[in-house]
């Protein structure tokens, strides 16, 4: 989580000279403008192979401005970037610095809402290993294959 909100961040801040507040979780009822609000996550779980299981990650980060166009701005900046980036999002470490791993997010969305704000919907998946799937692999695999009709002699 903290990649992409770091990504977000970075991307409004660099569209809107004196950046933006982020806010997380909750909204304060005197909250700053212009803002990025990023609320939980959906999850929602989806079938994967025999061996995995699929999580797809779905959030709708909303940023309020003055204006829902000029908020609507704010959520294109970040859009363009992650398109320019081809939708790849490097990944951080804990120390905050950058990995060589990196998340896909499938082609981001914005979505204008009511009152100088505008949704910006990222969406991306995470493929699990089931739990307890450890199975001892055939070392070796004789077969005796004989044909019918054949002369074995």
């Amino acid at each position: 989580m903290a990649s992409v909100v770091r990504f977000v961040c970075d991307a409004a801040d660099e569209a809107r000279p004196g950046g933006v507040v982020p806010y997380y979780y909750e909204v304060p009822q005197d909250f700053s403008m212009p803002c990025v609000y990023f609320p939980a996550m959906d999850v929602i779980a989806r079938g994967g192979t025999l061996n995995s299981f699929q999580l797809e990650y779905v959030w709708k980060i909303e940023f309020f401005d003055v204006t829902a166009q000029d908020a609507g701005a704010l959520a294109l900046a970040v859009l363009q970037k992650a398109r320019s980036k081809r939708n790849l999002i490097v990944l951080l470490s804990q120390d905050g610095s950058q990995t060589e791993e990196f998340l896909r997010l499938k082609d981001p969305a914005i979505k204008r809402l009511k009152g100088g704000t505008a949704q910006l919907i990222l969406k991306w998946n995470s493929f699990r290993e089931f739990a307890g799937q450890d199975h001892e692999k055939a070392g070796r695999f004789f077969a005796d294959i004989s044909q019918k009709g054949s002369d074995a002699g």
